[in-house]
C-alpha cells in the first residue's frame, strides 16, 4: 500500500534470504537497499535483488562499515533533516540529525549482553532502530519510525 511512484522506499538490510520468490514491487527503481550481513550479493543473488532495488549501497563483507551507508534528506514538521541509513548503528552521524539501522533488531533491550558493542545507541533518541518488530514489516516515515520508536521504548523496555 506504502509502493507508491512519489515514495521512495529505503530497506536497512537483511532483505531476504531467498528461500523463495518474493515477487515484484511496483517500482522498484524508488526502493533502496542498504545490504545487510545477509544480503546475498553475487552473482546471480546481486541480479534478483536489482529486480527490486533501483540503487543498491554496501556489501556483504562492509555491512558494519560506515561506507556501507547513505544520507537522504527528509521532511518532519517545519523543519528538513539528513538521515544517515545503514545497516549496521554508526557513531559517527556525518553530519546527520538522524541515524537509521536494522541489523540489532529488539536484541538490544531483550539481550543487551550479546549486543553489548551496540547498546550505547540506547542513550541516544536520534538513533532509529528500523528492525522489522519496530515496523511490523511495514515502511514508515521518519515521523513514523521516531514515534514507533518511542513507543517501543515505553512499551516493552
Amino acid at each position: 500500500a506504502v509502493d507508491k511512484p512519489h515514495n521512495h522506499i529505503i530497506h536497512a538490510g537483511d532483505f531476504a534470504f531467498f528461500n523463495k520468490d518474493l515477487g515484484d514491487l511496483n517500482y522498484p527503481e524508488n526502493h533502496t537497499l542498504v545490504l545487510g550481513n545477509h544480503d546475498r550479493d553475487k552473482g546471480r543473488d546481486r541480479e534478483r535483488l536489482g529486480r527490486w532495488f533501483g540503487r543498491i549501497i554496501g556489501s556483504r563483507r562492509t555491512w558494519m562499515e560506515p561506507i556501507n551507508s547513505g544520507i537522504i534528506e527528509a521532511k518532519l514538521p517545519g523543519r528538513p533533516v539528513k538521515v544517515l541509513v545503514s545497516h549496521y548503528p554508526q557513531r559517527d552521524l556525518q553530519g546527520c540529525d538522524y541515524q537509521v539501522y536494522g541489523h540489532v533488531h529488539n536484541n538490544l533491550f531483550l539481550q543487551p549482553e550479546r549486543e553489548e558493542n551496540d547498546t550505547w545507541v540506547l542513550d541516544h533518541p536520534n538513533y532509529l532502530n528500523a528492525g522489522v518488530e519496530i515496523t511490523d514489516y511495514i515502511p514508515m516515515t521518519l515521523a513514523q519510525l521516531i514515534d514507533a520508536n518511542e513507543d517501543a521504548t515505553r512499551r516493552v523496555w
